[in-house]
């Protein structure tokens, strides 16, 4: 399990430390501090910001490092939580060699939330696509949807689709959703529901009730070139249960307009497609 893993690196870092190779010991430091800082121990949190101090002194990773510190500031992991304090750890991240896509990310999240005293949708999607050019998957689809609705930039469909279909192609779930709906809507390309069918399938297979949702609708109401009333009802059930809030209005209103099929057929569609995808019903999940 994922426990075993993190302990087995653990060890190795641990033991890594005592190398009396600078390279070694440095990359152990900074290794062993990303585990680190994940536990829930706040002494542990607290070494891995210590272990981060050490290694900065090597320019191998001292971007790593000061980008580790300054998270651990922006969330209060490790340390007192001082979010200005962390954005000129954050800045200079991004200018040592080589600089942090991750620091980059962490600026976007900032300045588009407010963490740093104020919300500011420009400097936030400019982080954003500097995150995305380093290769910080997450950046892209935040970076597509800041040109799709215009936050902070001007609106630009096309310009959209292109980044969350680089998004999409680094397998974030969110990207393929939204890559989805604008094949359906056409929004910076042409009206496709046969690749937006093939997308919220990608999706909904991995469990996610958002995708799950959206093709529960195309097989039901129709936009599918295959439509299928029982199984567009139990995607949207599963959705649902999971804490889909749009699913649950869609039901009510296939309700009020469709004869629904036969509870038998519902459930018999619903077993299927999750024996299909090795799936559970507990595994399904909402976004955040």
């Amino acid at each position: 399990g994922q426990s075993q893993d993190f302990a087995a690196a653990r060890g190795f870092y641990e033991r890594a430390l005592a190398q009396n190779t600078d390279v070694i010991r440095n990359g152990a430091r900074m290794n062993l501090a990303v585990i680190l800082f994940q536990s829930d121990d706040a002494a542990e949190q607290a070494r891995a910001l210590s272990l981060a101090c050490a290694a900065y002194g090597d320019a191998r990773f001292a971007s790593a490092a000061v980008t580790l510190i300054a998270e651990g500031m922006l969330l209060g992991v490790g340390t007192e939580r001082e979010p200005a304090g962390a954005l000129p750890y954050l800045e200079q991240a991004l200018k040592l060699d080589p600089p942090g896509d991750r620091a980059a990310w962490l600026l976007a999240v900032g300045y588009s939330n407010g963490a740093f005293g104020r919300r500011d949708e420009s400097r936030a999607s400019a982080y954003f696509k500097t995150a995305a050019e380093m290769g910080y998957g997450p950046a892209n689809w935040e970076y597509g949807m800041a040109l799709l609705n215009g936050r902070g930039v001007a609106r630009d469909e096309r310009e959209a689709f292109r980044w969350v279909s680089r998004g999409a192609e680094a397998g974030d779930n969110r990207a393929v959703i939204s890559l989805a709906v604008m094949h359906a809507l056409g929004q910076g390309t042409p009206v496709n529901p046969v690749e937006a069918e093939q997308l919220y399938r990608q999706a909904a297979g991995r469990g996610n009730a958002h995708a799950m949702r959206g093709l529960g609708g195309m097989l039901l109401f129709g936009e599918s070139v295959r439509p299928d009333p029982a199984l567009g009802i139990a995607l949207l059930e599963m959705a649902a249960r999971a804490n889909d809030p749009m699913a649950s209005r869609m039901l009510q209103a296939a309700g009020e307009q469709f004869l629904l099929p036969p509870r038998a057929d519902i459930d018999r569609a619903a077993a299927q497609w999750l024996a299909a995808n090795q799936l559970t019903v507990d595994r399904i999940y909402a976004d955040e």
